[in-house]
Order: C-alpha cells, then sequence, then structure tokens
C-alpha cells in the first residue's frame, strides 16, 4: 500500500507544475491513475487556450472600444463583469437603474466600479425623446404617448434596447436574470430584424 502511494503522488505531480493539487488514492490502479492524470493535462490545455482567445478578443475590442449599456444591474454578476472590464478598459460600460442603489450594492459586495456611468431612465434628459420614438414605432399596435414613457422609465431592457436604436449605444448585454422572451422582445419591437435575416438566435446561460 504505501509503494502504490508513493508511485501515484509521482504520477499525478509530474510533469512539474501542471497539476495545481496531488491526488492520494490507494484503491485504483496506476493505469486508472495514468488517465485521469491524462484527461487533467488536456483540461489544462484547453483551458490555456481557452485563455489565450480571451484575451485575443480583449486585444482585439481594445482597437475599437464600443459603448455596451448593461440594464440588469440587480444581478450581482454584472456588477462584477462590470468591475473586469473597467479594469481591462476594453469598452465602455453604461449601468441602467439608481445610482445610489448600484454603488450602495457593489460597495456591499467590495466591487469597484468606480468610473463607469450610470443612467437612471426616468431621470434621463433623453426620456422624453425616446418616448416620442417609441410611440411612433408602436402606435400602429395601438401604443399611447403615455404607455411608452411609462414603458421607458420603468423598464430598464425597453431603455437600453433605446439607446441602441438611437445611437447613444453599440449593443447591450441582458438576459442574466430575466428570460430570453423578455430579452428579445424589446429588440424585436423596436430594432426588429433586416428582410435579410432568416432566422433569430439566441442562447440563454446561468
Amino acid at each position: 500500500m504505501k509503494d502504490l502511494k508513493t508511485k501515484s503522488v509521482a504520477i499525478l505531480s509530474e510533469p512539474s507544475g501542471l497539476c495545481k493539487k496531488i491526488f492520494v488514492c490507494t484503491h485504483v490502479s496506476e493505469e486508472e491513475y495514468k488517465k485521469l492524470f491524462n484527461e487533467m493535462r488536456i483540461a489544462d490545455e484547453k483551458e490555456k487556450i481557452e485563455k489565450q482567445l480571451l484575451l485575443d478578443e480583449i486585444n482585439l475590442a481594445k482597437k475599437d472600444v464600443k459603448t455596451i449599456v448593461l440594464p440588469e444591474e440587480e444581478d450581482i454578476r454584472i456588477l462584477q463583469a462590470t468591475e473586469e472590464i473597467l479594469k481591462l478598459h476594453f469598452s465602455n460600460i453604461i449601468l441602467l437603474g439608481n445610482a445610489s442603489e448600484i454603488n450602495k450594492n457593489a460597495e456591499k459586495n467590495n466591487i469597484n466600479i468606480e468610473g463607469v456611468t450610470i443612467i437612471n431612465p426616468s431621470e434621463s434628459d433623453k426620456l422624453e425623446e425616446y418616448s416620442q420614438k417609441l410611440y411612433e414605432l408602436r402606435k400602429v399596435k395601438g401604443m399611447e404617448p403615455e404607455e411608452a414613457r411609462k414603458i421607458l422609465s420603468e423598464n430598464t431592457r425597453y431603455f437600453a434596447t433605446m439607446m441602441v436604436k438611437m445611437d447613444d449605444a453599440d449593443g447591450l448585454v441582458s438576459g442574466a436574470c430575466n428570460p430570453t422572451s423578455d430579452t428579445l422582445r424589446p429588440v424585436l419591437q423596436i430594432i426588429k430584424r433586416s428582410r435579410s435575416e432568416e432566422r433569430r438566435v439566441g442562447k440563454e446561460c446561468r
């Protein structure tokens, strides 16, 4: 048993630096250990490739920095992502919501979002302009000006979509804490599809 344990550790710990942990078990064969080590090596190589691809994408984004609006500030992952993006400087981020509440939530979770732009839709100087545009787009469906204003002041996904429509943002990221249907609805109503598009693709991440 003692010899097997020593050999097992040696197998799992080489080549040097590849494995972060050493697992010791005397209930599996040397062949099974080799298989486990090979799986760990493959996983390590895959992680390296993924990190390099991400780095390439970030460097590409830095060459043409875009403004991205994030309408789901209530999700802690959005604030964490904002912090990372601010550190790497590859995109201008706009968060939608109450600035005081957003900053309080970030501070509570030890997240640094200093320097990010925060817009409260209900207090935005663009609200009237956006409301008029939404009304024009949806009046054939029976929407009234008051309804358009209410939607944009209360629903951050609609406001974010209108920012893209009006060229005040280059894009938006949504769907972290809302169903895909709720994310796509304002896009289809405001930006819509071009005639050349044959299908829509949505990916739900959790």
